[in-house]
């Protein structure tokens, strides 16, 4: 359904309450229209459909949704390892995927890990439309940033098993853009002002 058949509804739903004979007929068109504007705002809010092929063997690491409203999928760990203080490691979440036209997955840190020192390392790390290859995690330890409580005390080595939830990924839609080469931008109030220019208060 067009813009310009929306409006047309709309607008025929106005003037109907507008007229003086406005009677059970009228109610019943109105109804009508309103029927045609649920069909396509729901068909609208339909989820998007992501593909997704399990690797061999990762049929328990399939991506999910820990509740309702949440914004990212949980990604999960393909194998049992160790990775120590500094030490930059690429684990894969056990399958493939196919993004809608338009559309790009974010793999950013889990709050969780990161309040441990395990963290993304090229949070949010981006996957392109047209990627199929095998969806992986670049993860990195830094013990030093750890929150030191009476429940975690950051060693030298974080342990991770298979099955744990070790990133999370956001779908976003990304905009048609196209770069225009200009002589002169428009001005900001803001302008060359960068690094620290805000301040911190």
């Amino acid at each position: 359904m067009s813009k310009l058949e929306l409006r047309r509804i709309d607008e025929l739903n106005a003037h109907i309450i507008s007229q003086p004979e406005y009677n059970e007929r009228s109610m019943a068109i109105i109804q009508e229209n309103f029927d045609k504007l649920s069909k396509h705002y729901n068909k609208i809010s339909e989820p998007i459909k992501i593909k997704i092929k399990m690797e061999e063997g990762c049929d328990d690491l399939i991506p999910v949704k820990a509740h309702v409203g949440d914004a990212a999928y949980d990604l999960k760990s393909s194998e049992d390892f160790d990775i120590s203080s500094s030490e930059i490691k690429v684990i894969s979440n056990g399958f493939r995927m196919n993004l809608p036209k338009g559309y790009e997955a974010q793999v950013r840190s889990r709050s969780g890990l990161s309040i441990k020192g395990v963290v993304v390392k090229n949070s949010p790390g981006t996957i392109d439309e047209n990627y199929t290859g095998i969806v992986s995690t670049i993860l990195t330890y830094v013990p030093d940033t750890a929150f030191k409580d009476r429940v975690f005390t950051a060693s030298d080595f974080f342990h991770v098993k298979r099955g744990d939830r070790i990133a999370q990924m956001v779908i976003a839609k990304i905009p048609d853009t196209e770069v225009e080469i200009v002589k002169e931008l428009s001005e900001t109030n803001r302008g060359d002002n960068g690094f620290g220019s805000s301040g911190v208060k």
